[in-house]
């Protein structure tokens, strides 16, 4: 995104976070029917790392498995995963982390 003035307002990886969290599941939503926004979101490169990407690839290496997303939607399924699985169940030990601490 680009000013008046030419300077960026947000930088690129932010940009790809907005595209793969909110541009292209909104466009996949108003059209079921077309598969364009379905397929570009499946072969959209990862944004950056956040602090929750981190956050479990760390968890994940505690438990020996060591992943790097590359793809906008493996980066997603990291996020799917913490906010909906390890996140909640960390007070009773989750099993796919074994209840590593982050």
């Amino acid at each position: 995104m680009v000013g008046e003035d030419g300077r960026s307002l947000i930088g690129a990886g932010r940009a790809d976070e907005i595209a793969v969290s909110v541009v292209l599941p909104f466009v996949a939503a108003l059209d079921t029917t077309a598969d364009r926004a379905q397929s570009l979101y499946c072969i959209y490169p990862s944004p950056p790392p956040n602090r929750w990407t981190r956050t479990m690839r760390d968890i994940l290496q505690q438990s020996g498995t060591d992943i790097h997303p590359r793809l906008a939607i493996e980066h997603q399924g990291m996020l799917h995963v913490y906010r909906n699985h390890c996140r909640p169940q960390r007070v009773r030990g989750c099993p796919l982390c074994a209840g590593a601490a982050s």
